[in-house]
């Protein structure tokens, strides 16, 4: 049988083999490393693009909320929690009759019963049709149909029944539309015209669902989405409002929410960069280290190689070879144990986080992968390269006579 020639590439394998622990030992540096970038660059990118989707959901300038319940109010939209807030519907006339405010659209929040559709409570929210302009407008994108009476456009995390409909208290509405997947806490909220959420309302009530002493559909609404007139400032805008409602409301300004979200993730960005740099320059210097250390125990063997009629390059070639193979298996192992973390459980990863978290389209996943791929790759030839170096210009006479 013919002996397969050594070459540099099946030599490096051999000599891998041969030393399996420190083999294994080094490829989970790199496996940490590769971890570390890929896992992070994923779980940072899936948080960015939570916080745009939100901006680009929210669609009004400001939101009308009662008194003491701005934070409620972004507990519903962030994390989709399903709260009952109220106050009277006049503060809706309130704010329309503000010079400054283009349009003013009112909105109704409901909480379904526990383990009806998605095994905990979801927010339903009723909203006006006429003057809708922060929900009809992802609708269209799903649906050109006008929303009938009866029928609930729902987020992507909620679960229909087989025949397409979900149940609120005790019965079972239509599914006219899906909405794309946001991050935020649209994905597990509901959408109904106000019309569908007077017979909610109705139906919790008989469901024994409790509501503040006072409170009816006819005189309630929970929130009141508001458009700045062109030509008029936010802060104008702001101060009409308030005197308007004579300060009894809470005035949320969307943008100040938005960049009170994105400030906290910057601080976390900027945590998981740092954690990301330093676990490279860790594993550098590590492998520098570990590589000019079994250099040096393999003098004699280099020696024996160049007597055989090895060249400088060739052994060069031999380490950098056997450290891209570390380097290699290393990050593929990393890559893929990231992925079987941050992808199945991305859902309770957003829940812990507490912000808006939206996984990334194909297109960035791949470069993502490619670039932690490539960063974990080089550390093993970098880190190589000194020793590499030393190797090939020893003199193998001297070498060989080292220790007699």
């Amino acid at each position: 049988m013919q002996e397969k020639a050594l070459s540099t590439h099946r030599l490096s394998l051999l000599n891998l083999q041969r030393k399996p622990f420190r083999t294994w030992a080094l490829i989970a540096v790199v496996a940490v490393l590769s971890f570390v970038l890929f896992g992070g660059s994923v779980m940072t990118m899936s948080m960015e693009n939570g916080i745009a989707g939100l901006e680009d959901r929210l669609g009004a300038d400001i939101v009308v909320v009662p008194e003491g319940y701005d934070q409620d109010f972004e507990g519903v939209m962030i994390q989709g929690e399903p709260l009952y807030f109220f106050m009277d519907k006049a503060v809706l006339e309130q704010v329309r009759s503000c010079e400054a405010v283009e349009v003013a659209s009112p909105q109704f929040y409901l909480a379904s019963l526990n383990a009806e559709c998605c095994g905990s409570s979801v927010p339903i929210i009723g909203f006006e049709p006429e003057t809708d302009f922060t929900v009809q407008p992802w609708i269209v994108e799903q649906y050109s149909k006008g929303l009938k009476h009866g029928e609930i456009i729902v987020g992507d995390d909620i679960i229909a029944e087989e025949d397409g409909t979900v149940l609120f208290f005790g019965k079972n509405y239509k599914i006219a539309s899906r909405l794309q997947r946001t991050g935020s806490g649209v994905d597990v909220s509901c959408y109904a015209t106000m019309d569908t959420i007077a017979d909610l309302y109705v139906d919790a009530k008989e469901k024994g669902a409790y509501f503040m002493e006072g409170v009816t559909y006819e005189n309630s609404i929970s929130s009141v989405m508001v458009k700045v007139k062109e030509g008029y400032t936010l802060n104008q805008a702001l101060v009409q409002i308030r005197k308007a409602t004579e300060g009894k409301v809470e005035i949320v300004q969307t943008q100040s929410m938005i960049n009170s979200v994105g400030g906290s993730l910057g601080g976390v960005l900027s945590y998981l960069y740092v954690i990301a740099g330093v676990f490279w320059v860790l594993a550098l210097i590590l492998l520098t280290i570990v590589f000019s250390v079994t250099a040096n125990e393999r003098k004699k063997e280099f020696a024996l190689f160049r007597i055989l009629g090895a060249t400088r390059k060739r052994l060069s070639s031999l380490i950098l070879t056997e450290a891209f193979y570390i380097s290699l298996g290393g990050a593929l192992l990393g890559i893929g144990l990231a992925a079987m973390i941050v992808f199945p459980f991305s859902t309770y990863i957003g829940d812990q986080m507490g912000i808006p978290y939206l996984l990334p389209d194909m297109g960035q996943i791949l470069l993502i992968l490619l670039g932690s791929l490539v960063l974990s790759a080089i550390v093993g030839p970098l880190a190589s390269a000194h020793s590499a170096h030393k190797i090939s210009q020893a003199e193998t006479y001297h070498t060989m006579r080292e220790g007699e």
